[in-house]
């Protein structure tokens, strides 16, 4: 983003071939002024989408299409997975089905782990896997060529119930994914479904780790491993709720470059911030201007607080819903500079 200055904007991301009855528009990012950014991580199997910049009340759309699905096993480089689709048969939540499609010759075989044989497949055809009734959690299977016996393994989450004429609104999405040394904080979108709880498993063990109601501003974490992340209706209970929507949060690659070790803390050469714990609802700033004027906003561009301080150190009480915020300052330079930052 460049020529932008101190001009808020947002990205817009719009899948192409969303969950059935899903919300397909959400903001993946919003900031101020120009600078290089990186958004994501994006899972590979959510496919194509559109990317919308608004700023300085111009729009600006992309196509994003991301790279093949990526495993060790190249045989199944270009698999594809499609047509997810919810079959009401007024039982329980419904049961479902996808599509799975992998370019090639010869044989594999598919395996939903631990040890359940589902078909044995010949490449370059398409089959409809049944994947059964629609529960609270993720299905993880093995893909194993017949010739060489690589493998490779994908994970995939099941559509919203859609027995008996239910109406699950509620919508979920990854905005951004925040490293803390080898731990992960997430924060999630949640839309729909009035006062909603949720439920966190660990993907390996499938053992319930969290639950509780929905955290305002979204902020959940921080983990170790992968997760499955339930939400629902408070109303229904949490034992087996007629409307939920369940999705899968990897543990990102946190030493790696796109992440880095990030924690709460972030410096520039003018100004340092750090936000201390939950518990504590404050911030402190160190800085080395004469004199420092600073304001506060959350994701969507509102304002939250303003001030300005001389000295080098400002402790203020800091106390809005969890969630991703901007602090903007200008420098010595007379230009503004921006700190991003999440309170847990």
């Amino acid at each position: 983003m460049t020529n932008y200055e101190d001009q808020a904007w947002t990205m817009i991301r719009e899948l192409n071939h969303p969950y059935p009855n899903e919300n397909i528009n959400y903001i993946v990012k919003s900031d101020f002024g120009s600078g290089n950014f990186t958004i994501g991580p994006f899972l590979i199997q959510e496919g194509s989408w559109t990317l919308t910049i608004n700023v300085k009340n111009c729009i600006y759309t992309y196509q994003i299409n991301p790279p093949n699905f990526c495993p060790s096993c190249n045989k199944f480089t270009n698999t594809s997975i499609s047509n997810i689709a919810c079959h009401s048969n007024n039982i329980n939540n419904g049961t479902w089905s996808f599509q799975l499609y992998i370019p090639g010759s010869g044989e594999y075989d598919l395996i939903k782990l631990p040890s359940t044989p589902i078909l044995t497949g010949n490449y370059n055809t398409i089959y409809t896997i049944t994947a059964g009734i629609i529960s609270q959690e993720c299905l993880t299977f093995e893909l194993i060529d017949r010739a060489t016996f690589c493998s490779a393994v994908f994970t995939i989450c099941p559509p919203k119930p859609c027995s008996n004429n239910i109406n699950c609104d509620i919508n979920l999405f990854v905005k951004d994914l925040v490293c803390n040394n080898l731990e992960f904080s997430a924060n999630v979108v949640a839309s729909g479904g009035g006062n909603k709880c949720y439920k966190v498993f660990d993907k390996a063990t499938n053992t319930l780790i969290e639950m509780g109601v929905w955290p305002i501003g979204g902020a959940i974490g921080p983990y170790t491993a992968d997760i499955y992340l339930v939400v629902y209706p408070c109303s229904l209970g949490n034992i087996n709720p007629s409307c939920f929507k369940v999705i899968y949060i990897p543990k990102p690659e946190c030493l790696t470059p796109e992440f880095g070790e990030k924690t709460r803390h972030q410096e520039t050469k003018d100004l340092e911030i750090i936000t201390y714990q939950i518990n504590e609802n404050s911030l402190s700033i160190y800085s080395k201007l004469d004199c420092t004027k600073y304001e506060i906003f959350n994701s969507s561009g509102n304002l939250i607080s303003s001030a300005q301080f001389k000295g080098k150190e400002h402790k203020v009480l800091f106390d809005p819903p969890p969630g991703l915020y901007f602090l903007r300052y200008k420098n010595n330079n007379n230009k503004f500079n921006i700190i991003k930052f999440i309170k847990l």
